[in-house]
């Protein structure tokens, strides 16, 4: 049994629990937003001083979603490594200062059953991204495991079929209807994507 260390605690979110604990609750508490039957959100992945609010925003909005949510697939961008396609961890937990959210180890298994998908804890190591909704989804759902999967820069447009791969994690049937998050990853993958990608990079890193 493996549990990843934080990485950006005390840079990117308090390091103490209380303090992280209350910045959470208060950007949660702050979010004027309607309930949504959401099956996904976008969330930012900033700082919390930068961003902590929009993010609350985006979690409160499912929020009511409580005693439904045991599985979450998070994915996000790699800001400190190259590679290829789509990264896994191969830790059964992440720590953060609120304590550690376990990892779907089923789930990730499903999804390296794509050829896109590869074990890589490289893809973790100093990443941001996905460590910054932990401390959100420990406080809203702290019964729930995390498929964590980190999106190289590098993958290829025409071979990004997000929604088979997160069905593949669920253990669902994809729907062949998702036009628009196919388009929306499609983007962040393509040549204009990698762009904007390189561009959010130095953004999230301050």
């Amino acid at each position: 049994m493996t549990i990843r260390s934080p990485a950006v605690a005390g840079m990117f979110y308090p390091a103490a629990p209380d303090a992280l604990d209350r910045v959470v609750r208060a950007a949660l508490a702050a979010a004027r937003v309607d309930a949504v039957p959401a099956k996904a959100i976008v969330a930012p992945h900033a700082g919390y001083v930068y961003s902590g609010l929009i993010a609350g925003s985006a979690f409160r909005s499912v929020a009511h979603l409580a005693d439904r949510i045991t599985r979450i697939v998070l994915i996000g961008p790699s800001h400190r490594c190259r590679f290829a396609g789509i990264a896994v961890p191969s830790a059964s937990g992440f720590a953060t200062p609120l304590g550690t959210i376990a990892v779907d180890r089923a789930a990730c298994d499903r999804a390296l059953a794509l050829p896109e998908v590869h074990l890589f804890d490289q893809a973790f190591d100093g990443e941001h991204a996905l460590e910054v909704e932990l401390p959100f989804i420990q406080v809203l759902w702290p019964q729930a495991a995390v498929v964590p999967l980190s999106l190289a820069g590098s993958l290829p447009a025409t071979r990004l079929d997000v929604p088979p791969l997160t069905a593949r994690a669920l253990g669902v049937r994809a729907s062949p209807r998702k036009d628009a998050i196919r388009a929306f990853l499609a983007f962040l993958a393509g040549e204009t994507g990698n762009a904007a990608f390189r561009a959010c990079g130095r953004t999230d890193a301050r």
